[in-house]
């Protein structure tokens, strides 16, 4: 399945700044308010987004969904991507609270969540909340200036810690 890497987990956090499409939607945070970006997050009900990432391993296309509700995760990898095209992962309480399933070729497995191809993903804890996460650790934010995207100037916010990694959202 998929390992996860600091590539993957800054790419995530990229993608969150690019095509962040909350369902509950709310009025878009006024510059600089970082606190009201995690009050739009944390007020979300269910959320999708397509997101993709580059490593060593290759280039990954997602569409992510999550229902806050159970909370309920699907995961599918996209046309595009160097490897698993057309694999989906569900974590899905009802059906198991401590596994995943995921549909990869003809068959179908289920994993762990302590499984290494599991652990530190966002394939059974949302992806939002696991991105607020790790930037609890980067203590330093500031606002980086603002991009355009689809057509809305946005918020760049830049985090970075005690390491040379750095996150922008």
């Amino acid at each position: 399945m998929f390992r996860r890497n600091r590539n993957l987990t800054l790419a995530l956090a990229l993608a969150v700044a690019l095509i962040l499409n909350l369902a509950g939607q709310v009025q878009a945070a006024p510059t600089g308010d970082w606190n009201a970006v995690k009050a739009r997050i944390d007020s979300a009900k269910d959320y999708t987004l397509k997101y993709d990432y580059s490593s060593e391993r290759g280039v990954l296309k997602f569409d992510y969904s999550v229902s806050l509700a159970g909370p309920r995760i699907r995961t599918e990898v996209l046309r595009g991507s160097s490897r698993n095209v057309g694999s989906v992962v569900v974590y899905d309480p009802s059906f198991a609270a401590d596994k995943v399933r995921a549909k990869v070729g003809m068959g179908r497995i289920t994993r762990g969540l302590d499984h290494p191809d599991v652990v530190g993903t966002p394939f059974f804890q949302p992806l939002f909340t696991m991105i607020l996460n790790e930037l609890k650790s980067y203590p330093t934010m500031k606002v980086a200036g603002t991009e355009n995207v689809r057509g809305q100037q946005t918020t760049v916010y830049e985090f970075s810690g005690t390491s040379a990694t750095e996150y922008r959202v």
